[in-house]
């Protein structure tokens, strides 16, 4: 089964459907944009993801093992405690 391309055409009616208003120009430069998205999107619902998997709360883009360098000019917070004036 064939998937139906993405128009310029396509787009000015999901503007409709969503109350927005592009220029014919903005829509031409969304094709390639939207195309790439949606080929990424088909790619990610093969992965099997079962309902017991919780989402991600939170996003860490470091990799295992990973720890930040630490230089010796670091800004270090004193442990004492001052009395308040």
């Amino acid at each position: 089964m064939s998937e139906p391309k993405i128009t310029v055409e396509t787009i000015a009616a999901a503007e409709q459907l969503l109350g927005l208003a592009y220029t014919e120009r903005e829509r031409a430069k969304m094709l390639d944009d939207l195309e790439g998205q949606i080929a990424s999107a088909r790619v990610r619902r093969v992965v099997p993801l079962a309902n017991s998997v919780p989402m991600a709360m939170r996003f860490d883009p470091r990799l295992p093992g990973f720890a930040m360098p630490q230089r010796a000019n670091s800004l270090r917070l004193s442990s004492g405690a001052d009395a308040l004036p």
